[in-house]
């Protein structure tokens, strides 16, 4: 027999980080909630300093790639890795699947966290690390799966 839901509350996640942590955890400059074992994980992401850019990048900034595998490139893993990370519904599906919470949803916050599942630095060794890899291709057929309604 399924449950039938009897009340439902919704709840900003921002009033919910001053409630359970107060206030000064509210000036980051978002949010990353998870659930581990019985525990509610909130990390605070710092702000990022404010710069005038081209555009937003996925990437790690060039100086990072330079200290970890000077000369690697990524390929087509890192191409498809920037795509989905630039896709509106790509955060949705990494809150409903992993429980991951960005608050604001932002790319650069799905790229990091990407990053951080597969292991890496910079989404270009994607295509030289073969775990990294593995991981980023079951990330990515689970959320064509979840594209199509399964």
């Amino acid at each position: 027999m399924k449950p039938q839901i009897i009340h439902r509350y919704t709840i900003p996640l921002q009033t919910v980080i001053e409630q359970l942590i107060g206030k000064e955890a509210t000036d980051g400059e978002g949010f990353l909630v998870t659930v581990e074992d019985d525990d509610l994980v909130v990390d605070i992401i710092e702000p990022i300093a404010r710069q005038v850019v081209e555009a937003p990048s996925i990437e790690t900034p060039a100086s990072e790639n330079a200290q970890t595998q000077p000369g690697r490139k990524g390929g087509a893993l890192a191409q498809r890795a920037g795509i989905i990370c630039g896709e509106r519904v790509f955060p949705k599906f990494v809150t409903e699947t992993y429980g991951v919470h960005f608050q604001p949803p932002a790319v650069d916050h799905v790229a990091i966290w990407l990053r951080g599942e597969c292991g890496v630095q910079s989404r270009a060794e994607l295509d030289h690390d073969p775990h990294a890899a593995k991981i980023f291709l079951e990330i990515e057929s689970k959320y064509r799966m979840w594209l199509e309604g399964y």
